[in-house]
């Protein structure tokens, strides 16, 4: 389940109303009710996930997903407790899913400092955006005219530069984020449809453990689903991505 500070959930839908919302057909187990996506191999019985690759095939085998989507040469592999959907294109399917059962919260009115400093030593310049449920630690200095998305959580003693977006984060303490640096932007995620290539949701989150340093215009995205983790007292340059 992607993290509630960053992403909302929405309806469930059974399978078969499901399928027809993301131009699958149903196989098996249409009246099954559905709720999440997920990979594979954390998936649960009320979330739906898919087989892209037959070097999956195992995963697919022993997935405790509630539906999968798969395409119709591989039927056969899907574990037989498992609702199945088939599809040409699996992974849009999937993505397609994902949009019904998963909406990014963002940032349509700013937050109140009070609710979201932790003490009067964090220090946040002029023009700084403040997210709903954004938590910024004592002593963490926030530079102008940085964004700071809904649910990010800042630890102690951070220094975060000008012009800085932090979004579906968490920073730990003394972490540097330079000027212009970018936490939390969408990977780079595509799939293939008979429509065309389309965007694949990006549910994970971006973590930033203690110590660590971010150069000036570095990017650092979050994942499709798996968390993109930066561990302690990592020092990263300028312009990485």
């Amino acid at each position: 389940m992607p993290d509630p500070r960053f992403f909302e959930s929405l309806s469930s839908l059974d399978v078969a109303g499901l399928a027809e919302r993301i131009g699958a057909e149903v196989s098996r187990g249409g009246d099954r009710k559905v709720s999440a996506v997920a990979p594979l191999g954390t998936a649960l019985s009320s979330d739906v996930a898919f087989l892209g690759d037959r070097k999956f095939a195992e995963q697919l085998k022993a997935t405790a997903a509630g539906c999968v989507i798969v395409p119709a040469a591989a039927i056969d592999l899907a574990p037989a407790g498992a609702s199945v959907l088939i599809s040409p294109t699996p992974q849009a399917a999937w993505a397609a899913a994902s949009l019904l059962f998963h909406a990014p919260h963002t940032l349509d009115v700013a937050a109140d400092r009070a609710t979201v400093v932790e003490d009067d030593t964090v220090v946040l310049a002029p023009g700084v955006v403040l997210g709903a449920g954004a938590r910024i630690g004592r002593g963490t200095r926030v530079g102008a005219n940085t964004v700071i998305g809904p649910g990010v959580q800042i630890g102690r003693d951070c220094q975060i530069g000008p012009n800085v977006s932090i979004g579906f984060a968490l920073i730990g303490d003394r972490v540097k984020l330079y000027a212009g640096v970018r936490i939390g932007e969408p990977g780079f995620g595509a799939a293939g449809s008979r429509s065309g290539a389309v965007d694949v949701p990006q549910l994970g989150r971006v973590i930033v453990q203690d110590g660590v340093t971010v150069g000036a215009n570095t990017c650092i995205d979050r994942g499709a689903y798996d968390d993109t983790v930066i561990g302690e007292n990592t020092k990263i340059d300028n312009l990485v991505m």
